[in-house]
């Protein structure tokens, strides 16, 4: 669907602040939201993300966030071919009915979060590509007004 190759696969309980107020980074980044609360600017998007939200920030772009809640997440460092098209940036927020579904994926990371083995890590690719799909599906069913694309 998109080729994502993840180089990275973190998963934070309940984190209470980030080391880093702001990091640009070389690759997309991606934080998948299970609770608690951020604030974000990554260009001229400036929002809150809450559970159940997607944030992408694209390659050499500054991404400033502040944890207002505890957080647990999940932080994805990826790459795309070249032919991919994500958008510049993105803050989604998810449909009530694909909440299982959701949650479903979260639970598989989490049960795989240190494991970085090659098939795992394509297990791994599968299931942030399926958390992209839960959100751009829902763009495409026309709930655009929570869904902002750079």
């Amino acid at each position: 669907m998109f080729g994502v190759h993840i180089h990275q696969h973190v998963y934070w309980k309940r984190k209470e602040f980030f080391q880093l107020a702001f990091d640009t980074d070389a690759y997309w980044i991606a934080y998948v939201i299970e609770e608690g609360k951020f604030a974000y600017t990554i260009k001229e998007h400036r929002g809150e993300a809450k559970a159940g939200s997607l944030i992408l920030c694209p390659p050499e772009e500054v991404f400033h966030r502040k944890i207002l809640t505890p957080l647990s997440f999940h932080f994805f460092r990826f790459s795309l071919p070249e032919a991919s098209s994500i958008g510049a940036s993105i803050h989604a927020v998810l449909d009530k009915e694909d909440e299982d579904r959701f949650l479903s994926n979260c639970r598989y990371l989490c049960a795989n979060a240190l494991d970085d083995s090659s098939h795992v890590r394509t297990w791994k690719n599968h299931l942030l590509e399926d958390l992209f799909f839960l959100f751009w599906s829902r763009a495409s069913r026309g709930a655009r007004r929570n869904v902002r694309i750079g």
